[in-house]
């Protein structure tokens, strides 16, 4: 049973909450927003009050539209994540602004790259990720990943922490130029996992994609061009 959490009205959330209470093992997946209603704000948080997140033990697919930092960090640590395989965060635009350094929120980024919690993983939207413990951190196994660091060089980081990747667009806040030079189509081949397909790189002053036109080998792709081309990130 998805359920889109998306209620005008308090009585009518509180009412869907009670329904999920009862029904905690048929819920599949599950979309709450803090966004567009003025008559029952803070749903996020009023859901986490109602319900046991503990109890969501069969959820595939999670959308969070504007939660909190805290209550995002409080939902990762208590959600079962054996069996998700889609999770998709935006958060408001105060935090998700594309200049701004990427806040940091602990408990995304050690759920995100614990395998154990996380195998199932396959499409991840995160508006950002904070890598500064990188080289703590394991492989993070989704395929599809949507989300933004601080620099390129954090990005290459990245790259070694997904072995599995095929479609990949990273935002990087911090201007940068030097693509072509540090990052050629040939250089992307000797660092990317072999099941990259498709690279999108967003920078405030610059936009590259890297298509595989065979294994081991990638071409840069006018942004005119990719649509008729690819599969679009």
């Amino acid at each position: 049973m998805p359920l889109n959490l998306n209620l005008s009205s308090t009585k009518d959330f509180d009412l869907c909450c009670d329904l999920i209470r009862n029904n905690y093992e048929m819920i599949f997946g599950l979309k709450l927003s803090d966004n567009g209603f003025t008559h029952c704000s803070r749903r996020i948080e009023r859901f986490v009050t109602q319900c046991d997140l503990t109890q969501l033990i069969h959820l595939k697919s999670l959308i969070l539209i504007h939660p909190t930092v805290d209550i995002l960090d409080q939902m990762l640590s208590k959600i079962n994540m054996n069996n998700l395989c889609y999770l998709s965060i935006k958060l408001k635009p105060s935090y998700d602004y594309f200049y701004s350094i990427p806040i940091d929120c602990p408990q995304l980024v050690s759920t995100l790259f614990n395998s154990q919690k996380m195998s199932s993983l396959k499409t991840l939207y995160s508006p950002w990720i904070d890598l500064r413990n990188l080289n703590t951190l394991g492989k993070c196994n989704v395929e599809n990943m949507y989300t933004t660091i601080q620099d390129f060089y954090t990005f290459i980081e990245l790259l070694k922490h997904l072995p599995k990747i095929q479609y990949l667009h990273v935002r990087i806040s911090q201007a940068y130029s030097s693509f072509s030079r540090d990052l050629s189509a040939t250089a992307l081949a000797s660092i990317a996992s072999s099941t990259l397909k498709c690279l999108k790189l967003d920078t405030p002053n610059k936009t590259i994609k890297y298509v595989r036109i065979s294994p081991g080998y990638y071409c840069i792709v006018p942004t005119t061009t990719l649509k008729n081309r690819v599969t679009a990130i």
